[in-house]
């Protein structure tokens, strides 16, 4: 039985695999490859992926056939239709939503190892508009509340702000090409909000929130990537959330996190001449936000009063 189920899974990644071609996204597979790049080796990183998900993780109400939905009565999708949009890439759980305490909450949850369609990280996620635009004024933001429950975590050597470290999950991330995608990858997330949890005892109780952010444009790993501790919000406390991802005068781009009632300004980098002699320059701006990558345990993470908006200036 358990051989049988193994190959179902293994037979229906190859069809998707076969049948999707380059439109299952090369880039995505190089971005989330970053997180454990410790060479440029192709091969080497090939080796690095995980296998398909065991039978016993799947469940048959969270292995969705199709990669990409829609829910109905969606609480968090925007005006924007691109939210309405769910891709769910973790066969334990689909999206759902809650409510209590006066809200209903959209409900993100990972089990590690369970991507039924590909070799990357297990994920429910939405994505902005994307603006294409990168005039002074151009952005996307998207702004809401975060209820953290859990979040993925894996005990190793490094320390929690160094970007090796394993433990953690993703809520937020601003996303956008640059100038010249053969440096990096094709479509790179530019910084990251990363919650990686404390514990009392066994419990996780609180997180220590991170911008994982390029330190330059196509940057990957220790060499293209460093992480900034933002702040500390407790387990299962509602949070307000907001990232806005835009550009200001002589193309300078940025993105501009508030926590709470925090402000955390960041101006992103741009590469002069230090790749093959290109320069390398912001071009787009997007936002992904939800649940992203767990590497140990699982992640429960909760979205709710989601709202976006834009604006595009040529």
């Amino acid at each position: 039985m358990y051989t049988s189920k193994l190959n179902y899974f293994f037979k229906a990644g190859l069809i998707i695999l076969l049948t999707t071609g380059t439109s299952c996204s090369i880039e995505e597979d190089i971005t989330t490859l970053e997180e454990n790049k410790t060479n440029t080796n192709a091969e080497g990183l090939f080796s690095k992926r995980k296998q398909k998900p065991d039978a016993n993780i799947c469940t048959p109400e969270g292995t969705n056939t199709s990669k990409i939905y829609t829910f109905p009565n969606d609480v968090n999708k925007t005006t924007v239709w691109a939210t309405s949009q769910i891709d769910d890439r973790t066969c334990a759980y689909n999206y759902t939503q809650e409510t209590f305490n006066s809200h209903t909450y959209g409900v993100y949850k990972l089990k590690t190892d369970s991507n039924h369609f590909d070799d990357l990280q297990p994920r429910i996620e939405r994505r902005s508009r994307t603006v294409n635009t990168t005039g002074n004024g151009s952005y996307v933001l998207i702004s809401g509340y975060v209820t953290i429950r859990e979040t993925g975590h894996a005990t190793n050597q490094w320390p929690f702000d160094d970007v090796r470290n394993t433990s953690g999950s993703y809520f937020i991330q601003a996303k956008g090409k640059h100038t010249n995608p053969d440096i990096g990858s094709n479509d790179p997330a530019i910084c990251l909000l990363l919650a990686k949890p404390k514990f009392t005892g066994q419990n996780q109780t609180s997180f220590d929130i991170y911008r994982e952010e390029i330190t330059k444009r196509g940057g990957s790993g220790t060499t293209g990537r460093q992480l900034v501790y933002l702040t500390n919000i407790p387990a299962g406390t509602r949070t307000f959330v907001s990232l806005k991802n835009g550009f200001n005068a002589n193309n300078e781009q940025y993105v501009h996190i508030t926590i709470g009632d925090t402000a955390y300004n960041w101006t992103v980098p741009n590469s002069i001449g230090e790749e093959n002699g290109l320069n390398q320059v912001g071009k787009q701006a997007k936002i992904r936000f939800g649940a992203y990558r767990c590497k140990g345990g699982e992640a429960d993470i909760l979205w709710d009063t989601v709202s976006q908006s834009y604006n595009e200036v040529q």
